[in-house]
């Protein structure tokens, strides 16, 4: 026979790891939606209408599913861009020699192949190459574009 102290212990021990089994259920599922949010609140800040320094519009980033899709104004070829985490940045920014600093809270965006290449740069006047603009676009052949969102 189980003693009554021994049965509150099993029953207490029970509740906890159903509550546990629960809560973490719960966590899991706010985590996820939490994260896909957060990815589709990033390449926001990536939609718009780019243009060059003589003031041609170049391509243009829409948001589609949480990703986003760059398409290419003189051609219509469009591409899907997913964000970039910020390892993929600092192996990027290492790739093309800029300086790892100015990698510090630019936000992302690039095709599976990182063959076409959208930022929006926080800190513009740590890499020269980038003349303090905030937007850069790499294109497919690795050619560095200096870009701005049209207003």
């Amino acid at each position: 026979m189980i003693a009554k102290q021994d049965f509150l212990t099993i029953v207490t021990a029970f509740f906890i790891h159903g509550l546990t089994s629960f809560l973490m259920k719960k966590l899991t599922v706010l985590s996820a939606a939490f994260f896909s949010f957060n990815a589709w609140a990033h390449i926001d800040c990536l939609v718009g209408d780019y243009i060059n320094a003589q003031g041609e519009n170049i391509f243009s980033v829409t948001e589609q599913h949480h990703s986003g899709i760059l398409t290419n104004t003189k051609t219509g070829e469009q591409i899907t861009l997913n964000m970039l985490k910020e390892k993929q940045i600092s192996s990027l920014w290492k790739q093309m020699h800029w300086a790892a600093r100015s990698a510090q809270g630019a936000e992302c965006a690039a095709d599976k192949k990182l063959k076409n290449v959208v930022c929006e740069i926080s800190d513009t006047n740590v890499e020269p190459k980038f003349n303090y603009h905030s937007n850069i676009y790499l294109n497919e052949k690795g050619e560095l574009m200096l870009v701005r969102q049209k207003n």
